[in-house]
């Protein structure tokens, strides 16, 4: 059984190590994860074997069950990526490029995700009374507010967290409100608790 998955699990990543040059990793949706100590030290990668050697170590140090062969922040990681690049792509971006696929990789599943479509504003009802309606009559902004709750912002040192995001009606793209800084907060600590053994300096 342990060899059938084995060799389940290599069909799995060879295609997909094909598809991604090693030393594209830090271009992919994992540097969401990515440590400044681990940003730097990519620096000094210069080949695609010291490339694999990085990679093998970024998610041996993130694995909360080491010795078993399944990593389930990877697979979660995995996972994510998935949503975000079929439901957040941005034209020709990847929906895991994304900001809304930054916070969903970060963060993980929101516990809702409400969504206020555009709509155009109308407080006036005649050319007369349209001063009174400071947008002139334009299209407001849909947006996207994610609620995260104690549970699940209490993991990253937060009561809560609320992340919203604004539509762009020019370019159809969602960015993250600058004013709600919720998640800029929250990121130090999501990075960090995916690290389960920080102490390792090469995977096994």
């Amino acid at each position: 059984m342990k060899i059938r998955t084995l060799l389940l699990t290599l069909l799995i990543a060879i295609p997909l190590l094909a598809q991604t040059p090693p030393r594209e990793f830090v271009n992919g949706p994992a540097k969401w994860l990515m440590t400044a100590e681990e940003q730097r030290a990519w620096k000094s990668v210069k080949t695609d074997d010291e490339a694999i050697d990085f990679i093998d170590l970024f998610w041996a140090r993130r694995d909360p069950t080491p010795g078993t062969g399944r990593n389930e922040n990877r697979l979660d990681f995995e996972s994510r990526v998935a949503y975000a690049d079929a439901n957040f792509k941005e034209g020709k971006t990847r929906g895991a490029l994304t900001e809304r696929g930054r916070v969903l990789i970060v963060l993980g599943f929101p516990k809702n995700m409400g969504q206020q479509l555009t709509e155009r504003s109308s407080q006036f009802t005649n050319e007369s009374s349209r001063s009174l309606d400071p947008t002139g009559g334009r299209a407001l902004a849909g947006k996207d507010t994610w609620e995260y709750d104690h549970e699940l912002s209490a993991k990253f040192g937060m009561p809560k967290i609320d992340v919203v995001f604004i539509y762009d009606g020019i370019n159809g793209g969602a960015h993250r409100d600058p004013q709600r800084t919720d998640f800029t907060s929250a990121l130090p600590a999501a990075i960090r608790s995916y690290i389960k053994s920080p102490e390792l300096t090469m995977a096994s």
